[in-house]
C-alpha cells in the first residue's frame, strides 16, 4: 500500500498596521474546479497494486517552511506571491498494471483552540478588534507543462482546518503517452518529468482587515493508492 505525506509550513508576520488610513478588503480570487473534501484523511485504499514507500515516493523540492512579512503599505495592498516555491516530484513506477493513485493537498491550523476557519496565531502585536486571518487568505495554484493537475494553473484556496482538494483525482488509471490530463497510473518524473512534476505558487494579500501578529498554517501533500 502506498501512502506518502509531505508538510509545507507557512508563517506570516503582520508588523505594522496604519489603522483607519484606508481600508481594503482581503484579496479573493477563487475558481474552484473541484469539490472540497472535508475532512480529508491521508489514507490509502488498502490495495497493494502500487509498491509501498520508499520504492514509490512523493519528493519535495524547495524549502519546507516559508515566511512572509507584511510591514508596509505596498505589501498590504499588493500582497506577496511566492512563485515556484514548491515543486513536487511523483515517482510511482513500481507496481502492477492496475496501480492507480491520487494526490491531494490538505490544510492544518493546528486544531483547537484555534478557530477552524483561521490561521493559528503565534503572537499578537497588541490588542485589536479585527478578526484573525482566514485560512482562505492563502491562495495556491498547481501547474506543469502537461496540464496534468485536476485544476491546472488556477488560483484556489482551502477554507477550514482539515479540508482537502485533489491535485490528481482517481480516474481511469491509463498509462501516459506524452502529455495526458489527470495522469494517475504507473510513471515517474524521472522518465516523464513534465507530467509527474507539479509546481506550486502561493499568494497572500492581507489588506488592512487583519490584526498585527504572527501566524502559522500548514499545507500537507498526500500521495495515496486508490482501488
Amino acid at each position: 500500500m502506498l501512502r506518502v505525506y509531505l508538510i509545507k509550513k507557512f508563517k506570516a508576520s503582520i508588523l505594522t498596521v496604519l489603522v483607519f488610513v484606508f481600508y481594503i478588503t482581503p484579496f479573493s480570487l477563487r475558481a474552484q474546479c473541484d469539490s472540497y473534501v472535508t475532512p480529508y484523511i491521508c489514507t490509502g485504499s488498502g490495495s497493494t497494486n502500487c509498491a509501498a514507500y520508499p520504492t514509490n515516493a512523493l519528493l519535495l523540492e524547495g524549502a519546507s517552511n516559508q515566511t512572509l512579512t507584511f510591514d508596509n503599505i505596498t505589501s498590504y495592498n499588493s500582497g506577496m506571491t511566492l512563485t515556484g516555491a514548491t515543486v513536487l516530484h511523483v515517482k510511482v513506477n513500481t507496481g502492477t498494471a492496475a496501480c492507480k493513485w491520487s494526490l491531494a493537498v490538505m490544510v492544518s491550523n493546528g486544531g483547537a483552540p484555534t478557530n477552524p476557519a483561521t490561521w493559528q496565531q503565534l503572537t499578537a502585536y497588541g490588542a485589536s478588534p479585527l478578526p484573525l486571518p482566514q485560512i482562505s487568505s492563502l491562495k495556491f495554484r498547481v501547474y506543469n507543462s502537461c496540464n496534468t493537475p485536476n485544476c491546472p494553473d488556477t488560483w484556489q484556496d482551502l477554507t477550514i482546518n482539515g479540508q482537502g482538494l485533489y491535485i490528481i483525482k482517481d480516474i481511469a488509471g491509463l498509462p501516459i503517452s506524452g502529455c495526458q490530463s489527470n495522469v494517475d497510473a504507473l510513471g515517474s518524473y524521472l522518465t516523464d518529468y513534465n507530467a509527474y512534476t507539479f509546481t506550486i505558487d502561493y499568494m497572500i494579500t492581507p489588506g488592512f482587515s487583519m490584526p498585527p501578529g504572527s501566524y502559522q498554517l500548514s499545507l500537507q501533500f498526500c500521495l495515496v493508492e486508490d482501488d
